[in-house]
């Protein structure tokens, strides 16, 4: 948050406010929707506020509104990938699956500090990159509203 233009402060607030809405969000929305589609969802609008983030980069009325959009569909992303263990694993294996998940995640955010120093847009590409990659591994997913969609 600190390289992007605008006001550290409000950019702050944004950021802090799709938190915690996209949070509170998760499951009213997988009432409705297959966790794949969800994904979907959340990893595409990621993907699109990014992408709007490096096109506006140097304006400072769009910052904390795509700041905001994004950190909501991330957290969203985020409370889903924890869910997706329990509804997708069999009770006696979903702390394994879990476990596995928190330790790789654990190792791949060792790299976060420095990634989060590179000046704008090189850190960005780096987060839409990583963004791109879990839409895609996410539909690779099995899900029991499949059919019923």
């Amino acid at each position: 948050l600190k390289y992007l233009n605008g006001n550290i402060f409000l950019n702050g607030y944004a950021s802090a406010a799709g938190e915690i809405a996209g949070k509170l969000s998760t499951i009213p929305i997988l009432k409705y929707f297959s966790l794949r589609r969800v994904f979907l969802l959340a990893f595409g609008m990621c993907i699109m506020s990014l992408t709007f983030l490096m096109i506006f980069i140097e304006s400072d009325t769009w910052t904390p509104f795509l700041v905001l959009i994004n950190r909501f569909w991330f957290s969203l992303g985020y409370v889903l990938s924890y869910l997706s263990v329990i509804l997708l694993y069999p009770t006696i294996l979903a702390s394994t699956a879990s476990g596995f998940c928190v330790l790789s995640s654990k190792g791949v955010t060792i790299f976060a500090p420095m990634i989060a120093e590179l000046r704008p847009p090189i850190n960005l590409v780096i987060v839409l990159s990583v963004s791109i990659s879990a839409a895609i591994a996410s539909q690779f997913l099995k899900d029991d509203k499949d059919n019923e969609d």
